[in-house]
């Protein structure tokens, strides 16, 4: 997952100046030159997406007999909570990073997209629910991942999705390669990564916390 605050504090003399990034007797501002005051409470977004989604993850890993439309649902649930999440995201990256809110917005349409279709017509064969779930990590992953490309080159040393992008690209191809796996094997990976995404959305949610507070007790934050 991408990171959308993700930055340093800056001293009453840094980089932002005076005490409001740059304007005189001004608020506190982060990355972009946004006010913290619109960030106030941004935080709990992931926060609530990656308790709802580590829940989910618990919920197919002991799930008793998985039937594939069970994890269809349980899958396209995710998915559709996932894309109102990266469209939020995209709304509050306005005019701060043009890269990670053009990929918020692409993720949040492929989202919904394979949300739609997991809702609708749930798969009645393990095969086709792994390719649908192969092909979307597959796709997710490689945008995760040229998001944080994009950033790192502005910022070097600062990758934030790097990690978790290529990590889902390889499930996906994993998964793509072998869909005849069985039921169990493929809910425990869907759980699993569930799991792991969730906690990953629960530490940026608490990261960003962090930043904001020590936002509003000193100066700017700033894109390193």
């Amino acid at each position: 997952m991408s990171d959308p605050i993700e930055g340093e504090v800056v001293g009453h003399h840094g980089r932002g100046g005076a005490d409001g990034g740059g304007r005189p007797g001004g608020r506190p501002r982060v990355p972009g030159g946004l006010d913290v005051g619109r960030w106030k409470r941004l935080w709990l977004l992931p926060v609530v997406f990656g308790t709802v989604g580590v829940a989910l993850g618990l919920l197919v890993l002991i799930w008793p007999g998985h039937t594939v439309k069970a994890l269809t649902y349980l899958f396209g649930t995710y998915l559709l909570l996932h894309g109102i999440y990266r469209f939020v995201a995209a709304l509050q990256l306005k005019g701060v990073d043009a890269v990670a809110r053009t990929v918020a917005l692409v993720l949040a349409v492929l989202s919904v997209g394979f949300g739609v279709v997991c809702l609708i017509r749930p798969f009645n064969a393990a095969a086709t629910l792994a390719l649908v779930i192969g092909a979307f990590w597959l796709a997710s992953g490689a945008l995760s991942a040229f998001g944080a490309w994009q950033r790192a080159r502005s910022a070097p040393g600062r990758s934030p999705g790097l990690a978790g992008g290529v990590m889902a690209m390889i499930v996906g191809l994993l998964i793509l390669a072998f869909p005849g796996a069985s039921l169990v094997v493929l809910a425990w990976l869907l759980g699993l990564w569930l799991i792991f995404f969730g906690a990953s959305a629960v530490a940026t949610g608490l990261a960003a916390r962090k930043l904001l507070e020590q936002a509003r007790r000193s100066a700017a934050l700033y894109w390193p």
